[in-house]
């Protein structure tokens, strides 16, 4: 899916970005460490939008072209499994573009008062060269100076922060590989707000300063749900979390930007859910990635179960339960039962609105299903398995893949490993077929 993005070839090994950014141009240094896989002659960075100046590989000036993407032609061909460095200078206005996915735009965003990035699936590339591709994770650090007064907030672990002639400049570190659309990036007046989960795990928020105590209230309990999914999926695969929280006009949205999620204030509406939910893609999406993003369920659906079991646990079973029904309602096509006139109608209907979520549409691939469809599964095949077995197939899943990658034929490899074909016939039902699976349990079924 999307054989634009990524490339093959060669594999990166860190990114260091040194940036200047004065407000309305970027002026940036990358510095790839990249490892061939095989013989180059020439390779692809993923890069679109800004003026390259120059490009030096293994010290030597390099020929390139820009369109799409960036073409560089080092002087002499790269040989396989020799490491070379790729510095890449480059300037413009960084801005947002299309989303391959169907959602909102890409890439570099204006808030109310600053800037940010949110770039899933494509849209790093509008601020920094990479390979983008889930499949190719790296260290990553970041030296950005901003104009005096603002705050720069990465992902990763502050190293460094001064102020210099004209601006202040921050340097943020990961030392966990990263897939490059999982890169946080904010500017503007934030605010640090520290403090150390139950176990032990360090919580940094940054508070957009114009973002009201309302909304901060919802963040109050990370550090309980950082234990509490702890103790379901293993231990938080980073070295400290914490949420990126925007004022924002135009962007409903919240991402999972590794160790630091970002939220716009508009999907604070959502509530403590929304918060569990981009906190629970620390391990699924973000230490454990897709190996294609045909496997974006494996994403959302956990990070959506994850969801409803935090409202069970902070209000109770029975608001687990209701989550299920809800969602099984939606899928069944409950709510459009009024426009129809008839639920088998609204039923026909709602299997359009809501396809399989092991086969995402690329124009359409964060389709509702794969949230709650695919939540809905879970469900269904922690009822199956029983929560011992259950939970031990999310943390094995969790252990196995930790800092990598993974398919959904992996895990239902897994699933099989524990439950036996059965187990796995039963996810591919809920995952691949047309129609939706009843939950005799539940007595819950789709109209005839």
């Amino acid at each position: 899916m999307y054989a634009g993005l990524g490339n093959s070839g060669y594999d990166v090994d860190h990114y260091a970005l040194d940036l200047d950014f004065d407000g309305e141009r970027l002026a940036g240094t990358a510095t790839l460490i990249l490892h061939p896989t095989e013989p180059l002659s020439s390779f692809y960075l993923d890069f679109t939008g800004l003026s390259v100046m120059s490009v030096v590989v293994d010290g030597e000036t390099a020929g390139f072209e820009t369109a799409d993407e960036l073409l560089v032609r080092p002087l002499l061909p790269l040989t396989e499994d020799r490491a070379v460095a790729v510095v890449v200078e480059y300037q413009g206005a960084p801005s947002s573009i299309p989303n391959v996915a169907g959602r909102f735009r890409v890439g570099w965003h204006k808030s109310v008062d600053g800037w940010f990035a949110l770039s899933e699936p494509a849209g790093a590339e509008t601020w920094f060269p990479s390979n983008n591709h889930p499949l190719d994770k790296a260290t990553f650090s970041l030296r950005i100076t901003v104009p005096a007064g603002l705050v720069a907030v990465s992902s990763g672990v502050l190293r460094e922060q001064k102020e210099t002639v004209g601006g202040s400049t921050f340097v943020w570190e990961s030392d966990d590989p990263i897939a490059p659309y999982l890169v946080a990036l904010a500017i503007g007046d934030l605010e640090r707000q520290t403090s150390i989960s139950g176990e032990g795990v360090s919580i940094v928020n940054y508070f957009d300063d114009d973002v009201g105590p309302a909304d901060r209230l919802i963040f109050d309990r990370q550090g309980e749900m950082v234990d509490f999914f702890a103790g379901l999926f293993g231990p938080y695969p980073f070295d400290e979390y914490g949420a990126l929280v925007l004022e924002t006009e135009n962007v409903p949205a919240a991402l999972e930007t590794q160790t630091r999620a970002t939220f716009g204030t508009q999907i604070l509406a959502l509530g403590e859910p929304v918060v569990a939910h981009e906190l629970a893609h620390q391990w699924f999406g973000d230490s454990v990635s897709v190996a294609d993003w045909s496997d974006v369920w494996l994403n959302e659906s956990f990070a959506t179960y994850a969801e409803w079991m935090w409202t069970g646990y902070s209000r109770g079973e029975a608001a687990l339960a209701g989550e299920v029904e809800s969602a099984y309602l939606t899928l069944s096509g409950a709510a459009l039962v009024d426009s129809t006139g008839s639920a088998a109608d609204a039923y026909q209907q709602a299997l359009v609105a809501y396809p399989p979520p092991g086969t995402p549409q690329a124009t359409d691939l964060f389709n509702a299903s794969v949230y709650i469809r695919g939540g809905l599964a879970l469900h269904v095949l922690r009822m199956e398995l029983g929560d011992q077995r259950f939970f031990a197939v999310l943390q094995e899943w969790a252990t196995t893949h930790r800092y990598g990658n993974a398919s959904t034929n992996q895990f239902l490899d897994l699933v099989e490993s524990f439950g036996g074909p059965g187990a796995r016939q039963l996810m591919e039902q809920w995952l691949f077929s047309p129609a939706l699976p009843p939950i005799d349990e539940l007595d819950l079924h789709p109209p005839s």
